[in-house]
């Protein structure tokens, strides 16, 4: 997934590039096709990011009650990784 996420980001970037370039040159319509590939390569790449690192473990929090601050420290003692 860490290539998958590299890749989309370079195609994006090269995409926005060129719609830029080809917005100058042939108007809307050489705008609006790379442009609508960078936003579909960006969405990939956020995709993957998320697919690939899991959610971080929940911390105590002062907008959490007392007894849901208490819950999280001791799921935090039994597993600190969260896995």
């Amino acid at each position: 997934m860490k290539y998958v996420r590299m890749i989309s980001c370079i195609l994006s970037c090269v995409c926005v590039l060129m719609s830029v370039v080809l917005g100058v040159l042939y108007g809307l319509m050489g705008f609006l096709v790379p442009a609508l590939c960078a936003v579909i390569f960006a969405v990939i790449m956020v995709i993957a990011k998320n697919r690939s690192e899991p959610a971080p473990p929940p911390k105590p929090d002062f907008m959490y009650s007392d007894e849901e601050n208490e819950a999280i420290r001791k799921q935090n003692e039994q597993d600190p990784h969260g896995n």
